[in-house]
This record gives structure tokens, sequence and C-alpha cells, in this order.
């Protein structure tokens, strides 16, 4: 099961059938309940988890204790990867949003089945490079964006649960929204009800109807 599992993720797909095997025999099986933390900034990085089932967020806690979100891991993607393969220390912490499922792989038999395969390690440079290009993009939207920008961006990004009335069920609660979008969820609130007075959206709870999405387009500078 481990072993078709991972040949399914997109992080570890061209490793060969016996790298796969050699990986999955490695592997723990390891289960965390909502709101556990998988590891926390600053443990020695052993190794990395790979999400069988739920969901998972990485953050980062500056000194005064304010969050940012870095991103959301799902079934298939890895969470530590980076902090594995320099054999350091992990650079933010991963807490669990719904109870989790992961495999968990040491450094050590990680990389020896990479190193048989040559292809896994282009792979792995393309995953890396998506997560760097989207911690860019994070780092612009905080930059140079104001909240409200933030929100109209996030909401476009959405997919509609119904195009017929462009319905969005948000699947983050407000207070994680907020923390992934750099700001508080009263100031989050604050934006959503500006949106709303402008007839660009309608919200109701965590369903929100787009109603006027060429202005959050010109907003978001789309």
């Amino acid at each position: 099961m481990t072993g078709a599992f991972l040949a399914g993720s997109r992080f570890l797909s061209a490793l060969e059938d016996a790298g796969l095997e050699e990986v999955a025999r490695g592997g723990l099986h390891l289960q965390f309940d909502k709101g556990a933390v998988i590891f926390r900034e600053g443990e020695q990085a052993e190794g990395l988890h790979v999400l069988v089932a739920g969901r998972a967020k990485v953050y980062k806690t500056s000194p005064r204790g304010r969050a940012q979100t870095l991103l959301f891991a799902r079934a298939g993607e890895p969470l530590g990867e980076v902090a594995a393969l320099l054999g350091g220390r992990y650079p933010a912490t991963a807490v669990a949003l719904e109870p989790v499922k992961t495999v968990y792989l040491p450094r050590s038999s990680f990389l020896a089945a990479v190193r048989k395969n040559p292809e896994a390690a282009v792979r792995l440079l393309a995953v890396l490079a998506q997560r760097l290009r989207a911690l860019t993009e994070l780092v612009a939207d905080l930059a140079l964006r104001d909240v409200s920008e933030r929100v109209a961006s996030y909401i476009l990004s959405q997919g509609t649960d119904s195009p017929s009335d462009n319905a969005i069920t948000l699947s983050l609660s407000k207070k994680e929204l907020a923390t992934a979008l750099g700001t508080v969820p009263e100031t989050l609130s604050r934006s959503l009800a500006q949106l709303e007075r402008a007839g660009a959206i309608e919200s109701r709870g965590r369903v929100i109807y787009v109603r006027d999405r060429a202005f959050l387009a010109q907003l978001a500078g789309k």
C-alpha cells in the first residue's frame, strides 16, 4: 500500500519500483490529530513526511508570536523536504488542519533511493521550484498588496462550487485564511465587508458569492 501511494505521489513518482520498495520499507506510518504538530521549527530534520491523507499547513512564527502561513499541503505532497535534504533544522512548523496520515521517510533511505534514479532528482527540483515560486508570489503579495487586494486575489483563485451562482465555499476558517493572507481575522472581516458593500461579493459564513468578478480582478491587478 505504501509503495503504491508513493508511486502515485508527484513528489516520488519518478523512483523505480525497487526504489519505491526500499523507501516504503524504511518509512513509518504516522497519524496526527487535528491541530497536532507534525514537526516544529528548529527541530533537527532527520527525515521528511509525505502526506497520505488530510491537509496540513506550514508556518513561521515571529518572536512576538505572530504567525505567517507559508503553504498548505494535501495528500501526495511532501513536508520538510528541504531541511531533510540539507540535513539541517526545520525552518518552519507544520501542523495538521484535520486528521492527517503521513509516511515518514528517514533521510538516509530517501537519499539512497533518489541516487538510484537521476530522473527522481529532476522531479525533486521541479517540486522545489514550484514551492519557491509560490513563496516568491507570497512575498510579493505581502510587500506590494494591501489586505483587500490579497483577499480579492484569493477569491479569484478559488474554483466555484456552482458556475450558475458563482458560489465559493472557503476550505479554511477565517483565522486560518487571515494567517495565510498575512493579516488578522478582524482585518480580514473588515476587508470582506468592504468588498460586500462595494457589491463585489456576498458573504454567508464560509460561502462567498461572487457578484462582480471584473471589480475583483481590477482590485487584484489581474
